[in-house]
């Protein structure tokens, strides 16, 4: 059997999708990975990682910023020659501006202020991460609308997109050939552009139930797991994690008739729709 993991990923379809928050005012899915016939094999405390698409509404917006046509032929670092619009969709990060293309903007610039500003922040690492924050390239080519690139160019500005790991929220005694998460989708808005994170947007919006591939692989963990001792008391504490590979453990220790008592804290805003899988 081929051995699936980050270099490999298994093309996995989500079977199932529900929103564990309603009435909230947050935006909180459960999905279920079908991992049937993949090989892969997982524990409570690994997590899952899944690689995006970007926005087709970006992409466009992007290509159309720029002065570009989509149909031209760039090299991608690890990937080789492909059309600007398929390497905007799956290789490269194009929902957050990088350092590369704000020096590579900056290099394009007249002297002047606009020029010096940026030159400043180039300087500072925090200010240039609190600009780069809120910005993509297209807002930045809206404030410096005389940069002009070629595509080749503007694609070697960019960083290749980076799987996001989620903590696992199940076990695998408790679902066969099952990946599940629970996943906090981030929405705002920028410079009057509604706008959402990069992976828990495709999931959201993009990813049609039982029909769409998603590459994923499991990222194993060392250090985050249960006690082999079926009878220790387990404490857990999820400030910062969430509650969801504490799902997995109880399950685990429901399924193992661990003996221990399992007390777990974590917080979130209302008892009434955010006290998850209550």
């Amino acid at each position: 059997m081929t051995k699936h993991d980050r270099k490999n990923p298994f093309l996995s379809k989500i079977k199932e999708e529900y929103c564990i928050s309603e009435n909230s005012g947050k935006e909180t899915n459960h999905y279920v990975f079908d991992i049937e016939r993949s090989g892969l094999r997982y524990k409570p405390g690994d997590s899952l990682g899944v690689f995006p698409e970007n926005d087709p509404e970006l992409i466009s917006l992007t290509i159309n910023k720029l002065g570009f046509y989509g149909n031209e032929d760039v090299e991608v670092k690890g990937i080789g020659k492909i059309e600007l619009r398929d390497a905007l969709k799956t290789e490269l990060t194009i929902h957050r501006a990088g350092r590369k293309f704000v020096v590579a903007v900056v290099g394009k610039l007249p002297e002047g202020e606009e020029k010096n500003k940026l030159n400043e922040l180039l300087e500072d690492r925090d200010k240039l991460e609190e600009y780069l924050n809120v910005r993509d390239c297209v807002d930045i080519i809206n404030e410096n609308p005389d940069v002009v690139f070629e595509a080749q160019e503007f694609v070697d500005t960019l960083q290749n997109i980076t799987p996001r790991l989620y903590s696992i929220s199940s076990s695998p005694k408790a679902h066969r050939d099952e990946v599940h998460t629970t996943i906090a989708v981030v929405r705002y808005e920028n410079f009057e552009r509604k706008r959402s994170g990069l992976t828990t947007g495709y999931l959201a919006d993009r990813m049609e139930v039982k029909e769409t591939e998603i590459p994923v692989y499991i990222q194993a963990t060392k250090e985050f797991i249960l006690p082999k001792d079926g009878s220790k008391d387990v404490i857990m504490v999820g400030p910062g994690t969430g509650i969801a590979p504490f799902r997995a453990f109880i399950e685990e220790r429901e399924k193992t008739h661990s003996t221990g008592i399992n007390w777990l804290f974590f917080g979130d805003w209302y008892e009434e729709s955010t006290f998850f899988y209550k």
